[in-house]
């Protein structure tokens, strides 16, 4: 699945808007993003940041782990790297 969320990322990516998607219920759009090794998850959410990596989080997906590089706002366009808060949750 996280393959497929990566394709969807650069698909929609230059000179399109990117992937909106939601951060603590605000609308933000992806518009880079990298697979990441997956490592065993106990409580598997989708959506959780579970680790920060140079800045960048690193979020739980069904299966694997993607890191957002690029995270705008999607009202200010402005970068949201690095999060204000480590307790975050995507959409």
């Amino acid at each position: 699945m996280f393959f497929k969320l990566k394709r969807f990322i650069d698909a929609v990516g230059y000179p399109y808007k990117g992937a909106a998607t939601t951060l603590n219920g605000d609308l933000v759009r992806i518009l880079e993003a990298e697979i990441v090794k997956d490592v065993v998850i106990e409580n598997r959410t989708p959506g959780k940041v579970i680790f920060i990596e140079n800045s960048q989080p690193i979020v739980v997906c069904g299966q694997g782990l993607l890191k957002i590089q690029k995270l705008m706002d999607d009202k200010e366009n402005k970068s949201l790297i690095p999060l204000s808060k480590f307790r975050s949750r995507f959409g």
